[in-house]
């Protein structure tokens, strides 16, 4: 009841929010004097709607003023009555840095997969995180109806996708790679699941298969092992041959989608993902807090992405990727698990704590001591509601060994 709840009245505030923005947009073009009428539709399921009508009003000789009004019926404007109607049910956020062709690839699949305009309530949203090659200009050529967020530096991956969903209108935010392209049919088939969801569900996970070998599986979600292990489920198993059941632990980034209610109850004051991370583990992190906070996340076996992997890391320098695992491995443990799980882990973590000494000497010290640090930090700021459900929940989904 309370995630339905949650989720309900984050459509409902986004939906006011869209009144204001729309207000602010078109107040310069209402004669002084004249009032613009506008309506934003709030879709909380497939049977209840709701309506915002809200006008924008421009009063002479005053400047620019907004007046938030709600009524029923048009506005007449001089002898007409105009009114503008916009939904939108999926925003997807792509994160980009110094990667033009992955991102032209991926715009390109998208475009495919949305046909000619039967998918007007699907919105796209590019963010750049501070690229010095084309890549800006690639988005704006290959898809000039989306978004495109241009951050002066590299924020991380984390830090990107919450700006990206500032942007986001949908009821729904899919994050995709930009080195992942979907497959015709992909949107449909998670509109499908999206649409039949029950209200607890905030995750829906893709099938993502490697760009190299369709046949192989990259992840079909997130799962969780004895020992402290944190695993992408079926990862380079043959794709007619993995069984995988429609419920997973949390979904996988690289391509997923994410009920913008859920991240809204999940964000509290914070930002939904934690830009601590930089990138990699930011969506084990969100997708373990939403599920000790009572979401649930399913598998859609039929909505195919191709994923590269490693798009954007491969620019980075030597050891990158596993530096960037060990310390946000152990962060997440420490702030989600309960103390049980932890323990348990304690050979792993000791195992990479070794392994980033053993890399990067002395200097590897201040990072550990930085993730312990935050890990603790986001531990304490857990609602009791949540620590509550730890164990129960790991205990659901522990691999056996």
């Amino acid at each position: 009841m309370h995630t339905r709840t949650s989720a309900r009245l984050g459509t409902v505030w986004r939906a006011r929010r869209r009144c204001v923005i729309l207000q602010r947009r078109y107040i310069g073009r209402v004669p002084a004097g004249r009032t613009l009428s506008f309506r934003v539709q709030a879709t909380l399921s497939d049977a209840a709607r709701i309506l915002f009508d809200c006008e924008a009003q421009r009063k002479p000789p005053a400047p620019r003023s907004i007046d938030l009004l709600h009524r029923s019926g048009g506005i007449a404007l001089g002898l007409n009555v105009y009114q503008m109607t916009e939904t939108c049910f999926l925003s997807i956020v792509i994160v980009n840095w110094n990667g033009s062709e992955h991102l032209r690839l991926c715009l390109l699949a998208i475009q495919e997969d949305l046909g000619d305009g039967a998918n007007s309530d699907v919105q796209v949203v590019v963010v750049d995180n501070g690229s010095r090659d084309d890549s800006i200009l690639q988005a704006r050529r290959t898809m000039p109806s989306a978004k495109v967020v241009e951050l002066s530096t590299n924020e991380g991956f984390a830090a990107a996708v919450n700006k990206g969903i500032e942007f986001a209108e949908g009821e729904w935010v899919a994050l995709l790679n930009n080195d992942a392209c979907v497959g015709v049919g992909w949107l449909d088939a998670m509109r499908r699941v999206a649409i039949a969801a029950p209200s607890a569900c905030g995750m829906l996970q893709s099938c993502v298969v490697r760009t190299d070998d369709p046949s192989r599986i990259d992840t079909t979600g997130v799962v969780l092992a004895h020992g402290g292990g944190i695993e992408d489920r079926h990862r380079d198993q043959n794709l007619n041959e993995a069984k995988a059941a429609r419920e997973v632990f949390c979904v996988s980034a690289s391509a997923a989608w994410y009920r913008h209610g859920m991240l809204d109850e999940v964000a509290g004051d914070r930002r939904p993902f934690d830009p601590g991370y930089f990138m990699y583990y930011e969506d084990v992190d969100l997708g373990w807090r939403c599920r000790l906070a009572g979401w649930t996340a399913e598998y859609v076996q039929t909505a195919v992405v191709r994923h590269v992997g490693h798009g954007s890391a491969e620019l980075q320098t030597t050891h990158f990727v596993k530096r960037q695992c060990v310390q946000n491995r152990m962060r997440v443990i420490l702030g989600n698990a309960s103390f049980r799980f932890v323990v348990g882990a304690v050979p792993r973590l000791l195992s990479d704590v070794g392994w980033l000494v053993g890399d990067s000497g002395r200097a590897a010290l201040p990072k550990i001591g930085r993730a312990v640090r935050d890990g603790l930090s986001a531990r304490r700021r857990l609602p009791q509601r949540s620590r509550r459900a730890r164990r129960q929940t790991e205990v659901e989904w522990f691999i056996a060994r």
